[in-house]
């Protein structure tokens, strides 16, 4: 047997309902006229706030009516100005996505140039990059790279028509011959399985 669907708290049924209408009985008549004057107040100024954002809604409708096409334009770019000039916000901006603002101008998604140069290993950093994050400060330092043998230093060199061909297919290349260059210090295959185990260190030649 399937459980009683408990009704939500709406209407009378409603706790702060419920306590409000045991507590009644009990208040005095001053309290009772507090609370009305306090719903008096509280309805009067919701009637003026909307009666002003009303009066505004109405003003705006009669001075679009009388504008031209020339005026409207104008107004419509001022009011892109004035969105790409005010901050953004960047919080769940994705779900209230606005054509008219230059999200890519934003101090917060900008990060600028690689301009920095590091004076120790001569690496190229953004502006907001810390000092040691490439070197640590001079204390890191590489050993210089070996050039590669041939025939993979001519194709890599970017001189003739083979090295524009195999840097263009580079990736499929790769892909390719990814197994072949395969090694391992060792291998054990045994007799009857398809496969084998690497042992120790893998090797990519």
């Amino acid at each position: 047997m399937m459980p009683r669907r408990r009704r939500p708290d709406l209407g009378r049924r409603s706790q702060s309902n419920v306590r409000r209408a045991t507590s009644r009985p009990s208040r005095t008549d001053d309290q009772r006229e507090t609370d009305q004057e306090n719903s008096r107040i509280a309805m009067s100024e919701l009637r003026y706030l909307v009666s002003d954002n009303e009066v505004d809604r109405l003003r705006m409708q009669r001075v679009r009516a009388h504008q031209t096409q020339q005026q409207r334009a104008r107004h419509n770019e001022i009011q892109r100005i004035r969105r790409r000039s005010a901050p953004v916000i960047l919080e769940r901006a994705a779900f209230h996505y606005d054509p008219a603002i230059d999200y890519c101008a934003d101090k917060s998604v900008t990060i600028g140039e690689m301009k920095i140069i590091c004076k120790y290993c001569k690496a190229l950093k953004y502006t907001g990059e810390s000092t040691g994050l490439c070197c640590a400060g001079g204390k890191v330092k590489l050993p210089q790279l070996v050039p590669p043998p041939d025939p993979l230093r001519s194709l890599i060199s970017g001189i003739g028509n083979d090295s524009n061909h195999f840097l263009a297919n580079i990736q499929k290349y790769n892909n390719c011959f990814q197994m072949t260059s395969f090694g391992a210090t060792h291998i054990i295959q045994d007799n009857f399985m398809p496969t084998f185990k690497v042992l120790y260190q893998n090797i990519f030649l």
